[in-house]
């Protein structure tokens, strides 16, 4: 009964924050939504970060196949830093932009955090995807594995986690240095969307916190989670869940001998391809009709 009561004054307490008025609590000396002047707002973003982690998680059990821990704790490793790292460079900018606004809509913090939000998951997702497609291709040619996002090596090296975050970050601190050059020239713009789209919602401020800040960016968030984390994650399953495929079929030969004698041109045919006179190979593909390919082959 005692627990029964708590929870309902707890719920009755968040209830009468969110539908404040204007000179209530959180707005000493501020206009507007706010983002970080009280409790209330910090435990909103609390909830926010919380919600966004639990989306990585849930993709983590319907993907097929499913990373080691390890492996999937580095990519959400990953995208938490960077996540928090953003997110308090949105909240600095929509401060910011909010004081230095001369428009004649006036939007608050939390419109421009909200406006800002959208470009982010619009424009920043795409930019991203492009730019680490740019850091795997130049790993590529130039042989430094290391940098392919996803690839920590077998097994899994803090090392290599530390190189990728750094990359990471950079990257993100690129995108967000351009889309905030871009929002100060169109800041006027900017500030006319975020007014008309909340404005119904200036006189509940911290009700405008939960829609701003929970409510509409709770499906983006989950979206912009769950790509960056397809693009952060390497192109396959690590090799030290399943193995190469030499390894995994060495393995199987030394549990069934009797299936797989050791001079049984079956082994060769899963790992190498036989060449003809002419010059062409000769690709053998199923083990079933291995022996058969082989002895037309020679």
């Amino acid at each position: 009964m005692v627990r029964h009561r708590s929870h309902i004054g707890i719920a009755t307490t968040l209830t009468s924050l969110a539908l404040a008025p204007p000179g209530a609590i959180g707005f000493i000396g501020t206009k507007g939504c706010t983002l970080v002047e009280d409790s209330f707002d910090l435990m909103i973003q609390g909830v926010l970060g919380l919600l966004a982690f639990m989306t990585l998680i849930l993709k983590r059990e319907v993907e097929t196949p499913k990373r080691p821990f390890k492996i999937w704790f580095f990519d959400a490793a990953k995208q938490g830093f960077v996540g928090m790292m953003l997110h308090c460079l949105n909240i600095a900018i929509a401060e910011f932009m909010s004081r230095e606004n001369s428009s004649e809509f006036k939007s608050d913090e939390c419109d421009f955090y909200f406006v800002n939000f959208v470009i982010d998951t619009a424009v920043g997702v795409v930019l991203t995807f492009f730019l680490l497609e740019c850091v795997k291709i130049f790993a590529e040619t130039f042989n430094y594995p290391r940098l392919k996002s996803g690839e920590y090596g077998d097994p899994p090296l803090m090392s290599t986690f530390l190189i990728q975050l750094g990359v990471f970050v950079a990257i993100t601190l690129v995108i967000k240095v351009l889309l905030f050059l871009i929002e100060m020239s169109l800041r006027n713009h900017l500030d006319y969307i975020g007014y008309n789209l909340f404005q119904s919602a200036d006189n509940y401020p911290k009700t405008k916190l939960i829609i701003v800040m929970v409510a509409a960016p709770l499906v983006l968030n989950a979206v912009q989670f769950w790509l960056v984390d397809y693009i952060l994650k390497g192109d396959t399953v690590s090799h030290s869940a399943i193995g190469t495929p030499t390894a995994s079929l060495s393995k199987i030969e030394e549990a069934a001998p009797d299936i797989f004698p050791a001079n049984s041109d079956v082994i060769g045919v899963c790992s190498v391809t036989s060449r003809s006179e002419n010059g062409s190979v000769d690709a053998i593909a199923s083990p079933g009709h291995a022996r058969h390919d082989v002895v037309e082959a020679r």
